[in-house]
Order: C-alpha cells, then sequence, then structure tokens
C-alpha cells in the first residue's frame, strides 16, 4: 500500500472550476467597461499636457479635485460619526419589547453587525456625496486665489471680486452642507427607531426625550444654513436678468431683496423655536413657523415680485428701471476699460 506523501498531489489551479473563471472574466470586462475610458482619458491627457511643457496644470487641477473630495468625504464622515454616535450614546440600556416589527426584524437580520451597517452605509454616502463636488475644482481654485479688485457694487458696496472668486464656492459650500445635513438627518433618525429611541405602542409614536433634543439640534442647524443661503441669495440677485438689463434692477431691489431678508429673519427665529423645545419640549410654535415660513417663501419669494413686475414696473419700466439701467452701463463701461470715453 502507497504512503500518502507518495500519492500524487492535485495541483492548485486544478481545482479552479469554470464558473470562478467566468466570474472573474466577467469582472475584469466589467472593470474594464467602466474604468478602461476613464483610464485612457487620464493617460491622454497627461500626455497632451506634458507634449505642452505643462504638466504644473494638469497635475494642479488633479490636486485640487483630490483635495475636494478627501475635504468633503471628511466633513460628511464626520457630521454622521458624531450624529451616529450620539445616538448610540443616548440609546436606552435595555432594548424595549414592544417595538416595530421593522425594526425587530432588522435586528434578527443584522444582530451586532447592526451598528456595523450604519456606520457602513455613513462612508458609503460621504463617499456618493464628495464626488460631486470634484467638479468645482474651477470655483475652489478661484476661491484659494481670490483678489480684491479695488471696485464695488452699487447695491451692496461690496467689491467685485467677492462675486467673481468667492461667491461661486461659498454658495455651493452652503448648499452642500444642506443636503449633508439633510441626509445626515435621515441617518439618525433612522439609528434612533433601531435604538428605540421612537416606540410605536400606539396609533402616535412615542419619542425618547434624547431622542427630541438630538432632532431639535439638528433642525434648528438646517434653519439656520437656509438662512445663511437667503443671505448669499441676496448677492446672487445682482446677476438677474428680469428687467431690461441684468442685474439689480427695479423689481428685485424694491421686491425680492426685501423678501430675501425677510426669509433670512424668519429661518433664524425657527432655528432659536426648535432649539427652545430642549427646555420647553413644545414643539407647536416651531412647527407653525416653519408652515409660516413656507407661506412667506412662496408669496414673497415668488408671487410678490411677479406681482410688482407686472403692475408696478412694465407700464413705465422705462422709468422706473433707469437707475438701474445707469448703474449696468456705468459697470460695463468699467468692465471694458471705456469709462473716459464719452
Amino acid at each position: 500500500m502507497r504512503r500518502s506523501n507518495d500519492l500524487p498531489r492535485s495541483r492548485p489551479w486544478s481545482r479552479i472550476s469554470g464558473r470562478a473563471v467566468l466570474i472573474t472574466i466577467g469582472v475584469a470586462f466589467f472593470l474594464v467597461v467602466v474604468f478602461g475610458r476613464a483610464v485612457a482619458n487620464f493617460y491622454v491627457d497627461a500626455i497632451w499636457h506634458d507634449s505642452l511643457g505643462r504638466s504644473d496644470v494638469f497635475w494642479g487641477q488633479i490636486a485640487a479635485k483630490a483635495t475636494l473630495f478627501f475635504l468633503f468625504f471628511l466633513v460628511f464622515l464626520v457630521l454622521a460619526g458624531v450624529n451616529l454616535f450620539i445616538a448610540d450614546r443616548t440609546a436606552p440600556t435595555e432594548f424595549p419589547a414592544n417595538v416595530h416589527p421593522y425594526v425587530e426584524r432588522f435586528h434578527e437580520v443584522f444582530g451586532h453587525r447592526l451598528r456595523l451597517v450604519r456606520y457602513g452605509t455613513a462612508l458609503v454616502l460621504a463617499f456618493m456625496l464628495a464626488l460631486p463636488a470634484m467638479a468645482k475644482w474651477q470655483d475652489w481654485l478661484l476661491f484659494r486665489n481670490s483678489k480684491s479688485f479695488g471696485v464695488q457694487d452699487e447695491q451692496f458696496n461690496v467689491d467685485v471680486g467677492f462675486y467673481v472668486f468667492e461667491l461661486p464656492f461659498i454658495s455651493f459650500v452652503i448648499d452642500w452642507l444642506f443636503v449633508a445635513l439633510v441626509i445626515v438627518m435621515l441617518l439618525t433618525l433612522a439609528a434612533h427607531l433601531l435604538n428605540g429611541g421612537v416606540l410605536f405602542t400606539s396609533s402616535t409614536p412615542t419619542v425618547r426625550a434624547s431622542t427630541k433634543v438630538h432632532m431639535a439640534v439638528l433642525l434648528a442647524a438646517l434653519a439656520s444654513l437656509k438662512a445663511a443661503d437667503y443671505w448669499l441669495t441676496r448677492y446672487e440677485l445682482t446677476n438677474e436678468t428680469r428687467g431690461f438689463v441684468q442685474g439689480a434692477t427695479y423689481t428685485v431691489v424694491k421686491a425680492q431683496l426685501p423678501a430675501m431678508m425677510l426669509l433670512v429673519l424668519i429661518a433664524l427665529f425657527t432655528a432659536v423655536l426648535y432649539l427652545s423645545t430642549i427646555r420647553t419640549d413644545k414643539w407647536r410654535f416651531p412647527l407653525v413657523a416653519s408652515g409660516l415660513w413656507l407661506v412667506v417663501l412662496i408669496i414673497g419669494g415668488l408671487i410678490y415680485p411677479a406681482i410688482v413686475q407686472s403692475l408696478v414696473v412694465k407700464p413705465n419700466q422705462e422709468d422706473r428701471e433707469a437707475p438701474y439701467i445707469a448703474r449696468n452701463v456705468e459697470a460695463t463701461r468699467a468692465a471694458m476699460g471705456i469709462s473716459e470715453v464719452v
């Protein structure tokens, strides 16, 4: 009888099944289809810039995109991680028995890996939200290298360089933060639901005090971010095209700008009311303020400017907008360097 070590040994490659080979070929084909074009474009751009002797421009663009990606990736990851950590720390010490059946099913499926699933979801969302930020690399470079023009606009007395270099990127950051905070709030609410912070013991859910405080702070942060967005929108209205010329014309100055300031005040007031629920635990006033906010947004931001444009400006548009047309003409002459030409 032959010893076991004398028997012929099967080679490792002989144990590879045909299914594994097909899967490997399929994955390789998928990677080539998805990333092949991007890699080819990257290589061609690198060679083209190198042939012109301007590799610094190419790698500067790549560095700007990478900086934006990692910056926004880390910001979202920190926001989500901190809020998920707070949701876990404020969770009940003992998991309640009367939870929703779907919540119970989640715990049965994931078990002790449920926390890993939450943080993994935050990681994937951070990646997805950081990708669009890479498209703003030009605005980022302008913001980072901002300069003063030494000329102020007529409406806000702000240096023109602010509109060219800083405003586009700051507006994007505020919008991105608002979207990111909405997603973080939904992710945090899901964490509280899975932790037992919200119980469905009757037709009306029972929310723990710590969960209410957490949600109130996030809602106040959202309202504050929206107030900042309204404040920046005031400057963006200087490029409005509602009247004869591009810029802040009669309707913008007399109707839209006051409406924006009113929305700023309402948003900040709503944020304060949400924070006040931490002590009072009364949600009626902030909810009413949110409804009022929506009404003012529709009437003041859309309906009122349209009425002013139709009933006040159009019957005598030339006289109404004469001072604002003069602003536009002077700004155009200054930009073209013909201010001294009569």
